[in-house]
């Protein structure tokens, strides 16, 4: 096999605004819209995996935002 060929600095655009995009369009979902987590809470298994045995702190957090989510039920729903 040929090595890749470098890139050119066009495509090191592209990917920087597809990356910022992303992000934004992350958060306008997860982080700004109030609505989410309840969303995410009703549309996912995230409260059932919550109880499985799967790490060694609390499976629950307080109640709130998107940091109320555990990491491990939030990854696997």
């Amino acid at each position: 096999l040929l090595p890749p060929p470098p890139p050119q600095p066009a495509w090191r655009t592209m990917m920087d605004q597809m990356a910022s995009d992303g992000v934004s369009a992350y958060r306008a979902v997860v982080r700004e819209n109030p609505e989410f987590v309840e969303y995410f809470r009703q549309a996912t298994p995230e409260q059932e995996l919550g109880r499985l045995p799967l790490g060694s702190r609390p499976a629950k957090r307080r109640e709130g935002g998107v940091e109320s989510l555990r990491a491990i039920p939030w990854i696997f729903a």
